[in-house]
């Protein structure tokens, strides 16, 4: 069971204070909790366990990205426009990022290449330049084939990272995915959400969060204390749905007077999609590590990009635990970022029945997998909405290691607690589809 495991599940007092920030051991990193990570990571068979079912079962592509798109501000004119990369992904259209050192810009000093803004990210000791480049991409290659090596890998696309709710490729899905908005006038689901129940962990936690901006004023927050910070330069239309659900999520787990930082990043591309860029994940990440979290919940996934793991291996220095979702794209999709890097860790779905959700991806990264399908969870509407998705089913995973950690205070024993306390699903032992198991 998962109580005795954590040992950290049950009938406790709660503290009377807020969360302290605390400092995990991990001196002589990287003995025990590289050794760890090897194991967490180890690759495993690829082969897709039911894969050839699922591709007969299903009646659309398993793999495709949305079309890019351009992003309005209120007033009709455009903020950002969407390009589709030749590697297939979505990028804001002429803008490049570099992270590199102050003095490191003038190797970029050519008329094609404009700074349209600087921001120092403590948390990974660089400065970050959203560049606006008109160079076709013939001299803008000679232009970074001219720089440093460590530059070169330092100097790409502002590419645009998706929430991983239902499936925005196709909006039908989240009718199949998930049940309608409960309104019935004689239900007070959120009230049922503030309660704590044995799944609470007896230990206030500081998590960080980098999705849409949460509605505080849910009565599934009255228990804890949220924090928030916009990174959105422009006034983008954005709504509170996918930030609201994944922090309620987590809110279910949290012990009273537990801490969320939110860095609020995406803007809304549709009612079921919303995109992050590269630069406003920098700057959510680099906010979240002042705050001395404990562990960071990303409900995102888009292109690996060496800024990106950079930043990531970074913050993952300090102590600080990054859990993603794993991808909605299909099991015969390719690995998704962040949660397919070495320092994250990559939380797929299941639905009640413990079936791997059928839109999850699929691969030798995923580590473990939580309830993700017609979850119950906080809406803006004061009430509750059933989501889908493993954007609901990593905050979960991110709740469990940050409890296992305030008990532990020790990152690899906090990691082997979840790994231990897993329920084993398909394959014996760690597979490609439920990675080590299930935590419900």
């Amino acid at each position: 069971m998962l109580i005795t495991a954590f040992n950290c599940y049950g009938q406790i007092a709660i503290p009377s204070q807020v969360a302290r920030p605390i400092t995990p051991i991990i001196e002589k990193l990287p003995g025990e909790l590289t050794r760890i990570r090897e194991t967490v990571k180890n690759p495993v068979d690829t082969t897709l366990a039911n894969a050839s079912s699922l591709l007969d079962k299903a009646s659309d592509p398993l793999y495709a990205l949305p079309d890019a798109i351009t992003i309005k501000q209120s007033n009709g004119t455009a903020a950002l426009k969407e390009i589709k990369t030749p590697d297939g992904f979505l990028a804001i259209e002429k803008e490049w990022v570099l992270v590199a050192k102050e003095a490191d810009i003038k190797a970029l000093s050519d008329p094609d290449i404009q700074v349209v803004e600087k921001h120092y990210l403590q948390a990974i000791g660089q400065w970050m330049y959203t560049l606006r480049i008109t160079a076709n991409l013939e001299k803008l290659s000679a232009i970074r084939d001219s720089l440093p090596a460590e530059l070169q890998q330092q100097l790409t696309r502002n590419y645009v990272y998706l929430s991983q709710t239902s499936n925005p490729v196709d909006t039908s899905r989240r009718q199949m995915d998930s049940a309608p908005l409960l309104t019935s006038s004689s239900h007070s689901p959120s009230a049922e959400l503030a309660k704590p129940d044995v799944k609470t962990c007896s230990l206030a936690s500081r998590v960080g969060m980098i999705d849409t901006p949460i509605f505080e004023s849910h009565e599934a927050f009255a228990h804890i204390d949220v924090t928030q910070k916009n990174f959105l330069s422009k006034p983008l239309t954005n709504n509170t749905v996918h930030g609201t659900a994944v922090a309620g999520i987590l809110a279910q787990r949290l012990a009273s007077n537990s801490l969320i930082f939110n860095a609020s990043v995406f803007y809304e591309r549709s009612q079921v999609s919303q995109g992050a860029t590269l630069a406003n994940l920098l700057e959510g990440l680099n906010y979240l590590a002042e705050q001395n979290v404990d562990a960071i919940n990303m409900s995102l996934s888009g292109p690996e990009n060496e800024v990106l793991r950079l930043a990531l291996a970074s913050i993952d220095k300090q102590g600080i635990q990054v859990i993603a979702a794993a991808g909605n794209n299909g099991p015969a999709a390719p690995a998704a970022y962040p949660a397919a890097y070495l320092s994250t860790i990559a939380v797929t779905a299941v639905d009640s029945e413990h079936q791997i959700y059928r839109w999850a991806n699929q691969g030798s990264y995923i580590d473990f997998s939580a309830p993700g399908v017609s979850v119950e969870t906080a809406h803006p509407t004061l009430r509750t909405s059933r989501e889908s998705g493993t954007s609901m089913a990593a905050p979960i995973i991110t709740a469990y290691y940050a409890c296992a950690l305030r008990h532990r205070a020790h990152r690899g024993d906090a990691l082997t607690s979840l790994i231990e306390a897993s329920i084993d699903m398909g394959k014996e032992g760690r597979d490609a589809v439920f990675g080590y198991g299930l935590l419900p």
